[in-house]
């Protein structure tokens, strides 16, 4: 499979930042797993926060699992 980003004007986006591609990736296989982690909450609370770690995002009120 493969996430094509696109800019405001509808262009695909080249060159796109892998962690910017993994998070979405991630994000993407959780929306679209048939449960959205139901099954395995804890390991999907883990690659959402890794997810945003990558991206420069701040966990700090965050419940570590």
């Amino acid at each position: 499979g493969q996430i094509v980003f696109t800019d405001k004007d509808g262009n695909e986006m080249e060159n796109v930042d892998p962690d910017l591609y993994h998070a979405a990736w991630n994000y993407y296989l959780v929306m679209n797993d048939g449960s959205r982690g139901i099954h395995n909450p804890v390991y999907v609370v883990q690659l959402l926060q890794q997810s945003i770690l990558m991206l420069g995002g701040d966990l700090k009120d965050a419940k570590q699992l």
